[in-house]
């Protein structure tokens, strides 16, 4: 971001608004000095604010080139706002399935990628949701050669986090990329459903420590509904159903795992007993 010749202290941050800024500081206690910057996401327009009044006053920024400069008096810091809007329309998000509907029990790929980067990412921090009473998340792997997957966090509500970093010079992302592959498992639902994948947040750096927002997006994949009795996903009813639900006999709503069982409870009173076995096996015999 900054000449590392010249003594210069400077932050990069975002307050509670998202108002993104850049506090500068010259170290140099004896001398004035005129400091330039480069801002590699080249935002719309740069201010900054006033130590007097705290008004936001116009500089000389060039848009073209994301360079701005300024007299520096002895141990001066001047603070510099970002236009709000330039971050999330400089880096841009993607997330693409291999399929528009799935069925019960099947699997379904989620790739998220970056287009548009104004400048060369060498980290990531990416959150995600989805929904868990209709899709369960299987795994992810980076699929960009010299971007490694050093973390992945999910919990039962539906949100994912993963860390990302390049290896070194010539792995940065930059321009376009696709970059990580989700697998995710439909769930049995009892009628077709959508159900949406989104980011939710998503914090690039470049290789200054320079964090950006970038903007975010999402996909809806049609969970189709499976057939009723079918507890093995195998697309038939059979004894090996009826077995499966003979194993969960007596649970309700108030046991601890019925979120996973409940599709054995055919009639839908919140419990499984001889009535859904019987039902069940009437299926088997039809």
């Amino acid at each position: 971001m900054t000449d590392r010749s010249q003594p210069t202290i400077t932050g990069y941050f975002t307050n509670e608004a998202g108002k993104k800024y850049i506090m500068a500081v010259n170290r140099d206690f004896e001398n004035s000095r005129t400091i330039s910057f480069s801002l590699p996401a080249k935002p719309a327009s740069v201010k900054e604010v006033s130590k007097t009044t705290g008004l936001e006053t116009a500089t000389n920024y060039d848009s073209a080139s994301g360079t701005l400069s300024a007299n520096f008096a002895p141990g001066e810091g001047r603070l510099y706002v970002l236009d709000e809007s330039s971050a999330s329309e400089a880096n841009v998000t993607s997330l693409t399935a291999d399929a528009a509907s799935v069925s019960a029990g099947s699997t379904f790929k989620v790739k998220y990628g970056l287009s548009s980067v104004a400048q060369n990412v060498y980290a990531q921090d990416i959150k995600l949701h989805y929904d868990p009473a209709t899709v369960e998340f299987v795994s992810a792997k980076s699929i960009k050669q010299g971007v490694s997957l050093l973390q992945t966090a999910n919990d039962q509500a539906g949100n994912l986090q993963l860390i990302l970093a390049s290896e070194g010079p010539g792995n940065e992302v930059a321009g376009q990329a696709d970059i990580v592959e989700l697998t995710f498992k439909a769930k049995y639902v009892s009628q077709t459903a959508a159900s949406e994948i989104k980011l939710t947040s998503a914090r690039l750096a470049d290789s200054n420590g320079i964090e950006y927002e970038a903007a975010l997006s999402s996909v809806t994949i049609q969970v189709t509904a499976g057939i009723s009795g079918d507890l093995n996903h195998d697309n038939r009813v059979t004894i090996g159903d009826l077995a499966i639900m003979a194993a969960h006999y007596g649970k309700n709503t108030n046991s601890p795992d019925w979120e996973q069982v409940k599709q054995a409870d055919l009639n839908g009173d919140g419990k499984i007993d001889i009535e859904d076995l019987a039902a069940l096996a009437r299926k088997i015999i039809g």
